[in-house]
Formats: C-alpha cells, sequence, structure tokens
C-alpha cells in the first residue's frame, strides 16, 4: 500500500488547525455581542422610571429594602415642649435719674441690677489710703487753687496790720493798704509751706492721711470736740489713729521757714510760735465747720 507524500498530510494538519482556530474565534466574538448586549438592556431598564418595566430590579429592591417599622400618623405627637417661663424679677434701677421717658421705660423693664462699687480693703470709700501723687494734688488744689487760700491771707493781712504797731510807733496810717498789701503776700508764702510740709511732705513720710474726715456723731458739743481735737489726732494710711505729725510738724516748720522773708522785728522765736498758734487756731475753727457744713 503506498502512503501520501509527508508534505501532502502537513498541509492538511495546517488547514485543520486554521479552521479550529477561526471557529473558536467566532465563538467568543458572538458571546462579546451578546454580553454587551445585555448590559445595555439592563441599564434601559434601569433608567426607566415604570416599575414593571423592571422586573428584576424591582425584586432586588425588594429584597434589599431594610425592615423599617411605619407607625401610623396619629400615634404620634408633633406637639412641641413646653418651655419653662422664667419668673419675672422687680427693676432695680430707679427711673427718677432719666429725664428722657422713653430710656426710664427702657431701663426700668430690664432686669440687670445696677452694680455696686465695693469698698477697698473693708474701709469706707472716703478713707481709702492716699497716694504720694494724690498726696501732692490734694496740696496743690489746697494751696492754689481754692479760694479760700487767698481770703484767708487778705484777712491775715489786714487784721495783722491793724492791730501791729511795732513798725509804727507814733500809729501813722499812711501806708496801710500797702502794708497790708505786703503782709497779705507774706501770709500767703507761710499758707503754702504750711500745706506742702502738712499734706504731702510729712504726711508722705509718716504715711498720714492728711484730709479732714467727719464724725458723724449727733450732739454739737461732740462734733465740736472731734474738729478740735482733729489737730492733734488723725488716721494712718493703713488705717488707726496716730499723733497729727504731719500736721503739727508741718506748721512749726513753715513758721520758722518764715523768718525769710518776714520782717526783722518779727523773726524772734516768739513771733514764730505766735505764728504758729494763731494758725492752729484758724484750723479748729475750719474743721468746726467743715464738721457740720462739708466733708473733707
Amino acid at each position: 500500500m503506498k502512503f501520501p507524500s509527508l508534505s501532502i498530510t502537513k498541509t492538511l494538519i495546517t488547514l485543520l488547525l486554521v479552521l479550529s482556530f477561526l471557529a473558536v474565534a467566532a465563538s467568543s466574538t458572538q458571546a462579546f455581542d451578546n454580553g454587551e448586549n445585555k448590559t445595555e438592556d439592563k441599564i434601559n431598564t434601569a433608567n426607566s422610571t415604570d416599575p414593571s418595566e423592571n422586573p428584576v430590579d424591582k425584586v432586588a429592591v425588594e429584597k434589599k429594602a431594610p425592615n423599617i417599622l411605619y407607625a401610623p400618623l396619629k400615634e404620634i405627637n408633633f406637639e412641641e415642649p413646653e418651655t419653662p417661663v422664667p419668673a419675672k424679677t422687680q427693676p432695680t434701677v430707679n427711673s427718677g435719674h432719666f429725664t428722657n421717658v422713653g430710656f426710664s421705660r427702657m431701663v426700668m423693664n430690664s432686669a440687670i441690677p445696677m452694680p455696686k462699687v465695693p469698698p477697698a480693703n473693708g474701709q469706707p470709700l472716703n478713707k481709702i489710703p492716699m497716694t504720694v501723687g494724690e498726696k501732692f494734688g490734694y496740696f496743690f488744689k489746697g494751696a492754689f487753687l481754692s479760694p479760700g487760700t487767698y481770703g484767708q491771707a487778705i484777712f491775715s493781712g489786714v487784721r495783722g496790720e491793724t492791730f501791729d504797731k511795732d513798725h509804727d510807733p507814733e500809729g501813722v496810717k499812711g501806708n496801710f493798704f500797702a502794708d497790708a498789701g505786703t503782709r497779705t503776700a507774706r501770709s500767703l508764702a507761710f499758707g503754702t509751706s504750711a500745706k506742702f510740709f502738712e499734706r504731702f511732705f510729712y504726711a508722705s513720710i509718716f504715711r498720714q492721711d492728711p484730709r479732714y474726715h467727719r464724725s458723724g456723731k449727733k450732739g454739737v458739743g461732740a462734733k465740736i470736740g472731734y474738729a478740735i481735737t482733729r489737730v492733734f489726732v488723725t488716721e494712718g494710711d493703713k488705717g488707726g489713729s496716730q499723733f497729727n505729725i504731719s500736721y503739727l510738724g508741718g506748721g512749726v516748720s513753715a513758721a520758722f521757714m518764715s523768718r525769710l522773708w518776714e520782717r526783722e522785728e518779727r523773726k524772734s522765736t516768739s513771733k514764730v510760735l505766735n505764728k504758729w498758734g494763731t494758725h492752729i487756731g484758724l484750723t479748729m475753727f475750719s474743721n468746726i465747720l467743715k464738721e457740720f457744713l462739708s466733708g473733707q
């Protein structure tokens, strides 16, 4: 028996392999086209708003829907909880201090109390210790900005020239106003020096309060006695009664300093002490007026 040649056999085998490859490729292409068409159909069906057109997805949604308990609307209480109404408080502001009626009513309707200024260190407000700067301001105001200072100097100059005859033995009064004016200037210099020592210099060194504080006593005699003793007794910056070295030392220092501008016949020690005593007497009288008429 004679077999075909080897070349013919190789050719047939090659054709069979090519036909097999083409058949497999055709089947894969058809399967891909079918899958793509199905995907497009699913997308179109999902985009449809009619649930009857997509029964498969409807079943899936029904299976995936969570179990939610629904209650009838009539059993749900939609009423808001009641908020407590704050109790009305009485207004604490006096409307008499306001001239505008509308603003007064607005303040009266507010429940905000007016703040109170607490006393410093438990002391009354008029007894708060003064700083060194405040003491200097107290001296400056009393020495240069007070009308009483100039009135007292004028009174002292006129009184001194009226009763003093040591420089005019014959009693000639031709130069009365000129001499009275000179005495007024010297008296003003003495008063300014005394206030400097009493209210600032010694008061700062010894830490004493140079102000006059009213006693609050009821009887007239008690008030006068308190006013007189304030010349010798004062309060310290930290409280408590102390010997008034600031006032007494300041007065005698200013009296001896006045020898720098006084006439020769008034520079003796007796004249200086007499000036100091007159100063103390006038201060007592001033304290009595402060006790009955004003404060510090």
